[in-house]
């Protein structure tokens, strides 16, 4: 797949029900997606590092330790009409964690199919910025990531 931008790009949020595969993802019912979203951050695995000096070597190592998938942060026009904006907001007020699907718009590819990422996580943070005169209500949300991210590639 070549470089390409974001336009096109959406997120969805799902139930509560777990899921390890791409397969359990796309099976989940309702997918509900957000409007309004104006930037999608970015996400994906870090890892922890320990680290050890032995007295008589002096040499600092490294230990790969915990992944970490991060936080992402989505920036979106508010609409307390979107029933995804609503569905957001139920979930910060819920322990759960929530499926999550990402879908690029990687078309055209032969069989027209996007890369989509899966994910679960929990619904932190809805917060609002009004700005002043001349700049548009905004929101933002924290989705603090909870699984490993799965991707499936646009099928070629």
């Amino acid at each position: 797949m070549p470089v390409q931008t974001g336009a096109g790009t959406r997120i969805s949020i799902g139930p509560t029900t777990a899921a390890a595969t791409p397969t359990a993802y796309a099976a989940l019912t309702p997918w509900t997606e957000i409007g309004e979203v104006e930037d999608i951050g970015e996400f994906g695995d870090n890892v922890g590092l320990a680290n050890f000096t032995a007295l008589n070597n002096r040499r600092v190592r490294k230990f790969k330790t915990s992944f970490d998938a991060g936080e992402l942060q989505v920036t979106l026009g508010r609409d307390p009409v979107d029933a995804g904006q609503v569905a957001l907001a139920a979930a910060v007020a819920a322990d759960a964690d929530y499926a999550i699907r990402i879908e690029l718009d990687d078309k055209p590819t032969p069989t027209g199919k996007n890369t989509i990422f899966y994910f679960h996580a929990a619904v932190t943070k809805l917060t609002t910025q009004v700005g002043n005169a001349d700049a548009i209500v905004k929101g933002t949300v924290t989705l603090a990531i909870n699984t490993p991210v799965l991707t499936v590639p646009a099928a070629v």
